[in-house]
């Protein structure tokens, strides 16, 4: 999926059912990708992962409950 050089990446629980070495492996691909202008879009039940990205928007029954951003420096 990667090897396209995609602007926009959409992960649907990306690391679900794999150990946290690999987790890790994933979340720091993202992080690149992310540092190279693309755009990573990710579900995840996993609290301490949404907390790697910038911009968090939390929901709850379809509802947004709750949203995060992180403040950019340029």
């Amino acid at each position: 999926a990667l090897a396209n050089d995609p602007a926009l990446i959409a992960a649907d629980e990306p690391t679900g059912s794999l150990d946290s070495l690999t987790s890790e492996t994933i979340m720091t691909v993202f992080r690149n990708l992310v540092s190279k202008g693309r755009t990573v879009v990710m579900v995840t039940h996993e609290e301490d992962l949404a907390g790697c990205f910038d911009h968090v928007i939390a929901l709850q029954e379809g509802k947004i409950v709750g949203e995060r951003r992180r403040r950019q420096y340029v």
